[in-house]
């Protein structure tokens, strides 16, 4: 059985794309496990002066460490989602109960931080089990997953050599990370400046992830 088929309800809260949710010109870039210091800083810089909105999946320790940065995501137009309290992946291996705590923890800690509710959950490493998908199905938490991703922290993404329309289309949610090393920045920094034209061109935009569109079924 596939486990993104666990059953119905729990089906109906998982998006790894945004295809039917009003999207036909929208790709949504999302960022895994910030945020981190400098680099945030710098990100968010790059990002406004590319005029793209995105939505970061954030580490909720990190957030309440950086509540300048979270400030900076929300005024600036971004999304915030859960990433989890502390990117643990020991509590994949718990009892469901543990589980259930553990997500309803981070959404509560995290919401308060935000003063709204995070835009769904991400478990780390995107990680899903059917423990995991029953915890989310009884908190009527949304699971975002996604539909592309590059290995950003892996390879060098600016060696990227396909054109957009190969690449993209509309209601992509596309996975990228923040982290520290400043080479995987200047990576990030070329691949973000060579696609972000591109995918204009092509008649979409760059768009942050909205409450709505995480509650159609699709």
């Amino acid at each position: 059985m596939n486990l993104l088929d666990f059953s119905f309800s729990q089906k109906d809260l998982i998006y790894k794309n945004l295809k039917g949710a009003n999207s036909r010109s929208h790709i949504y870039f999302t960022f895994d496990d910030g945020p981190v210091d400098i680099y945030s800083e710098k990100l968010l810089d790059r990002l406004n002066a590319l005029n793209l909105k995105v939505t970061f999946y954030v580490v909720g320790i990190k957030a309440q460490r950086h509540k300048d940065i979270i400030q900076r995501f929300i005024s600036e137009g971004h999304s915030i989602g859960d990433h989890s309290w502390g990117h643990e992946f020991s509590y994949y291996f718990s009892s469901r109960s543990k589980i259930h705590q553990w997500i309803s923890y981070s959404w509560e800690k995290l919401s308060d931080l935000l003063g709204q509710r995070p835009k769904g959950f991400r478990s780390p490493a995107g990680v899903v089990t059917p423990p995991l998908l029953k915890a989310l199905g009884q908190l009527r938490i949304p699971l975002v997953l996604w539909n592309r991703r590059f290995f950003d922290t892996q390879f060098d993404i600016a060696k990227v050599n396909k054109t957009a329309s190969e690449l993209f289309q509309a209601g992509d949610i596309v996975l990228l990370h923040e982290n520290g090393y400043p080479h995987r920045f200047e990576s990030l920094n070329v691949f973000l400046s060579k696609y972000a034209g591109e995918i204009k061109k092509l008649g979409f935009e760059c768009a942050a992830i909205q409450d709505y569109q995480l509650s159609q079924v699709r």
